[in-house]
């Protein structure tokens, strides 16, 4: 997952830029090394040309010992355990913040960004501006912020989306559907609304979908009026 803060670009990759830094930030899940998932976060210096790796295998990015992966009422993969590291993440408008979640993991996380861009920072000065922003209900994937800072949270165990209000810290399922299956990659439309695709990922890891069976749906979100509806 890549996420990009003022005005950063790599041929099509152009998201929640903003003049002025040119940094992109990229998430390693670590999925491939798992069992034991070789995490961390990568920060990219556009104006620099420098890439470099940081909190790696750092737990607030790992995968949580004891987190089970369920979706649609099931556990996710039963005999080969889906562990995922950090995976969805998002910058807040201005910038200056950079939150996380850990899809086998129940957390939502967040780190100023300007330490991000000091070089010079240790991984100990790092770490210790992490902050837990408290458990968001299930597991996660994608995430999202729109124009007034909150931030948007795909609960693939819920069915659903929750929304974290930096302003108040307060966590809420906002809106929850049984049409929607392994929600993720969610967007705020040019009117307001999120929107995010539901794409059945649990069915394909348990292998119940066919080849000519798939089903990948959008979904929208109105905000304000908290109903969930597929386009």
């Amino acid at each position: 997952m890549v996420r990009c803060a003022e005005n950063a670009r790599v041929g099509q990759l152009h998201r929640q830029c903003r003049i002025g830094r040119r940094v992109a930030y990229i998430s390693d899940s670590g999925s491939r090394s798992a069992p034991n998932n070789k995490v961390g976060l990568i920060v990219v210096d556009f104006v620099m040309a420098t890439a470099r790796r940081v909190l790696d295998r750092h737990p607030s990015l790992q995968v949580e010992p004891s987190v089970t992966v369920m979706a649609y009422g099931a556990e996710v993969w039963p005999g080969k355990p889906l562990r995922i590291g950090i995976n969805g993440i998002a910058l807040s408008p201005n910038g200056e913040t950079l939150y996380w979640t850990v899809t086998t993991g129940t957390r939502l996380h967040a780190l100023p960004t300007a330490i991000l861009r000091q070089t010079s920072a240790s991984e100990a000065q790092i770490a210790a501006a992490i902050r837990d922003l408290g458990a968001v209900g299930g597991n996660t994937d994608g995430l999202v912020t729109d124009a007034r800072g909150r931030l948007y949270i795909t609960d693939v165990t819920g069915n659903g989306i929750v929304r974290y209000d930096p302003a108040t810290n307060a966590m809420l399922l906002l809106a929850s559907d049984e049409g929607v299956h392994w929600p993720d990659t969610p967007a705020i439309h040019p009117d307001g609304d999120l929107v995010f695709t539901s794409s059945h990922l649990n069915d394909h890891f348990a292998g119940n979908v066919r080849a000519g069976e798939e089903r990948f749906e959008l979904w929208r979100l109105p905000l304000e009026r908290r109903q969930v509806k597929a386009d």
